[in-house]
C-alpha cells in the first residue's frame, strides 16, 4: 500500500557531456529520466517507501524509455497512462563546472499536459498519508479541471498536501497568472516548501519570518512552512510559534549539477516525515540529500538508499 502519491510530467533529459559547450553547440547527450515529481516518488522509493505516480506520455520512443525506467526504479506504472495523441516531454541541460547550467524544456502540447480528469478516477488513495504537488503542474496543464478535481479527491481522503512552488516562469503566459494559480494551490497544502527567492516571489516579503507568516495567514490549512535557503540548509516555521529553526546544510566539495538538488531536499523532508521523525530531523535529511543531488549529473541519479545516507552522514561529522 503506498504512503505518498505524487503527479507531475516525467521528461526525458538530454545532459550534455561537454563541459563549458553552449547547447547550440553541445553534439555529445546522456539520456537521463527526469522531472520534479518524478524525481521525488524515485528517491522516496530508494529510502524503502512505496509511491503511486500519476502521469500521462507519449506513445513514442521516450515515453517507453520513460516507463522503462520508471520500473526499473522499482516504481509502479500502474497510473503512467500511455496517450497515442501527443507526445513526451523532454529538456536539455548544459554541462558547467560553476553555477547552475543552461536548460531548455520541449513540452508545450506534451501527454503530461493533456491529461484529464478522468486520469484520477481509478486512483485509490486508501490508506495514504501524503500527496506532494509542485507548482509546475498547474503551468503545464491544459486542463485546470485536473487540479481542482485531484486536491477535492485528497480532502475527502484526509490526505495530507505537501507543495513545492517549483517556480518555472518560462511555463506560464504571465507571471501574474503564475502567482495567483500558485498562490491558490499553496493555500491547500499542510506543508509548503518554498525556496527563499520563491517565497518573496509569491508573498512580496523579504524575510524568511515574514514569508512564512504570509502562508500561514492565507490558509488554516498551512501548518508547516520550510524555506529552503541553498547551501545553508533551510528555515522551520511551524503554526503558532513565534520563530523558525535553522537547519544547517552540508558542505559540497564536488558540485557537479545542482538541477535536481530542490527534489532532493522534498525527497528527505517527505521521507523523514513519512517515518515520524521531528520536523527538524526531517529537513536536516532533506539538506543531507540536496547535498548528495548535486554531486551526479542526473536530476535523480545522486539520490540515496539508507545505507548511503547513513555514510553521508558519517562522512560529514568528520568535515
Amino acid at each position: 500500500m503506498a504512503e505518498l502519491i505524487t503527479i507531475g510530467e516525467p521528461l526525458v533529459l538530454f545532459a550534455s557531456n561537454e563541459e563549458g559547450v553552449s547547447l547550440e553547440q553541445a553534439t555529445s547527450f546522456t539520456k537521463y529520466l527526469a522531472g520534479a515529481e518524478v524525481n521525488v516518488a524515485v528517491g522516496v522509493t530508494r529510502l524503502n517507501h512505496k509511491v503511486d505516480y500519476v502521469s500521462a506520455v507519449g506513445n513514442d520512443p521516450f515515453g517507453k524509455f520513460i516507463k522503462q525506467a520508471i520500473e526499473d526504479r522499482n516504481i509502479d506504472t500502474a497510473h503512467l497512462y500511455i496517450d497515442n495523441n501527443y507526445p513526451t516531454g523532454c529538456m536539455f541541460k548544459s554541462k558547467t563546472s560553476t553555477g547552475d547550467p543552461t536548460t531548455f524544456y520541449l513540452r508545450r502540447g506534451s501527454a503530461a499536459a493533456h491529461m484529464s480528469e478522468d486520469i484520477l478516477d481509478s486512483i485509490e488513495l486508501k490508506g495514504l498519508k501524503w500527496a506532494h504537488i509542485t507548482g509546475i503542474l498547474p503551468g503545464i496543464l491544459e486542463n485546470s479541471k485536473v487540479i481542482n478535481k485531484l486536491v477535492d479527491k485528497l480532502k475527502k481522503a484526509n490526505v495530507s498536501i505537501s507543495f513545492d512552488p517549483n517556480l518555472r516562469p518560462a511555463i506560464w503566459s504571465n507571471e501574474e497568472s503564475m502567482i495567483s494559480k500558485i498562490t491558490d494551490l499553496a493555500k491547500e497544502a499542510r506543508l509548503v516548501m518554498p525556496g527563499i527567492k520563491e517565497g518573496k516571489i509569491l508573498t512580496g516579503e523579504k524575510e524568511p519570518g515574514e514569508i512564512a507568516e504570509k502562508f500561514f495567514d492565507q490558509s488554516s490549512i498551512t501548518e508547516i512552512v520550510v524555506i529552503k535557503l541553498g547551501p545553508s540548509g533551510a528555515m522551520v516555521f511551524n503554526r503558532g510559534q513565534d520563530k523558525g529553526i535553522m537547519v544547517s546544510g552540508f558542505k559540497v566539495n564536488n558540485v557537479v549539477d545542482t538541477v535536481g538538488a530542490g527534489d532532493g531536499f522534498a525527497v528527505g523532508l517527505l521521507s523523514g516525515i513519512l517515518e515520524g521523525k521531528p520536523i527538524e530531523e526531517a529537513v536536516k535529511r532533506g539538506n543531507a540529500i540536496g547535498a548528495m543531488a548535486v554531486m551526479s549529473p542526473g536530476d535523480n541519479d545522486g539520490y540515496p538508499d539508507p545505507i548511503m545516507l547513513e555514510h553521508f552522514y558519517e562522512e560529514a561529522k568528520e568535515q
